[in-house]
């Protein structure tokens, strides 16, 4: 409740770089405080008052988001569902058709032939006891229109497991990362055209994570002798067809996701023991695991995945492949805490987002309000290009810069950052 009080505002950065990343980005070894504002604020929109009356009613749990493929952001309080429209700062739109306590949402495509043509998109909603598919309407031609949530009755039940996220992939598949330590998948299949004709006999859990046998083990004794280790964040990289599963304590896990209602682990790595191994004199205390990014082919040929942790650190890491069968997964590179116009406290990043080589961090160090830092490469890097009279190399520099988040009532948390897109038309 707290949080979302402080939350006053939505802000909308631009960062003046080109947006291709082409400058090494992967292969920078040193930082450098941008001496120009290279983050400009382009607008902000108060939340809707009528949120703020529903957190007043707030008697468990709350979350919140943003769905950049329909220009919305989410809110949930309890077992309330609340979308707004960014974009044009209206459509409030709430959905309490569900009866437990929400804990994570996600947008995925539906599959062809299974909805009607008015479904453009499916809202995943996991609460404590089951995943559900909500289908999601507009009223006109674009995202932007005013939307409509309407049930599918898909659903699928949890078996006591909290699912912390979800992700949709290209492929139209819908992956869970659960408490329990398991990459989970919700499949769904339907004979007819008919939106109503789903049942939730038509839908499935998968565990990708654990043997057929080990799926007749009731959920009580499997959580008891697992290992308390939950998944914390999943990426999918659709261009390569691999799924990317972090959990609490850095173990990153590599799935092969190229055929339908399977994943198959194929590499595997310990960014806590790497994280140990290139920073030794860190505190491992201090550092905790945030989330992860696939990196696009065309962003870089020798990266693959960043893993950020809450000191602002990066792990980078490569895909290797010996034979066609068999491949591996190393740390091929690490990025210390960036400098801070601040040094008294160490940063304290809760939320955090790669785009296209540049890293957002929103740093809670200075409490109430937190702080917005952006690392980005240099944009014109030619006044650093190898000396050949003294043979210096080029070290390509990432910049940083860092603006505190502000807003009317004097508090701003950023509870979450992602890139602004166009909006899609249909």
């Amino acid at each position: 409740m707290d949080g979302i009080k402080e939350a006053a505002g939505l802000v909308e950065i631009s960062l003046d770089q080109e947006r291709d990343a082409s400058h090494g980005w992967e292969k920078s070894t040193e930082y450098e405080l941008s001496k120009q504002t290279e983050l400009i604020l382009k607008r902000k929109l108060p939340l809707p008052k009528a949120l703020f009356e529903q957190y007043s009613h707030l008697e468990c749990k709350s979350f919140m988001g943003i769905f950049p493929e329909i220009h919305r952001a989410w809110f949930t309080v309890d077992n309330r569902l609340f979308l707004w429209n960014y974009a044009t700062g209206s459509d409030f739109y709430p959905f309490e058709g569900i009866d437990q306590i929400i804990t994570s949402a996600a947008i995925v495509e539906p599959r062809p032939g299974v909805f009607v043509e008015d479904v453009k998109y499916l809202l995943a909603v996991s609460t404590t006891v089951e995943v559900m598919l909500l289908g999601v309407c507009f009223s006109g031609p674009s995202v932007t229109s005013e939307i409509t949530l309407v049930p599918t009755q898909i659903s699928v039940i949890t078996d006591n497991v909290a699912m912390l996220k979800l992700v949709g992939s290209r492929g139209r598949r819908l992956f869970m990362a659960g408490r329990d330590g398991c990459l989970h998948e919700l499949t769904y299949q339907g004979e007819t055209n008919s939106f109503w004709s789903l049942g939730s006999r038509k839908a499935r859990k998968l565990n990708h994570s654990k043997s057929a046998f080990s799926s007749l083990i009731p959920s009580s004794v499997r959580l008891f002798f697992s290992g308390d280790d939950p998944l914390i964040d999943l990426a999918v990289d659709d261009n390569r067809d691999l799924l990317f599963a972090l959990s609490e304590y850095g173990n990153v896990t590599v799935y092969d996701i190229s055929k339908p209602n399977r994943a198959y682990k194929i590499a595997s790595a310990d960014a806590a023991a790497d994280a140990k191994r290139y920073s030794p004199s860190s505190n491992v205390r201090d550092r905790a695991f945030l989330n992860l990014s696939a990196v696009p082919a065309q962003s870089s040929s020798t990266v693959n995945l960043v893993v950020v942790t809450t000191l602002g650190e990066r792990l980078y890491y490569h895909m290797r492949t010996a034979r066609a069968s068999l491949r591996s997964i190393r740390a091929n590179g690490f990025r210390s805490t960036p400098p801070l116009q601040s040094e008294a406290f160490r940063p304290s990043v809760h939320t955090s987002a790669w785009i296209r080589g540049a890293l957002f961090l929103a740093d809670a160090r200075n409490g109430d309000n937190d702080t917005l830092i952006a690392i980005f490469p240099e944009k014109h890097p030619s006044s650093r290009r190898t000396d050949y009279r003294f043979k210096t190399p080029f070290v390509p520099v990432e910049l940083v810069a860092e603006t505190a988040l502000e807003t009317h009532g004097g508090f701003a948390k950023a509870w979450a950052i992602a890139e602004a897109s166009r909006p899609r038309e249909f």
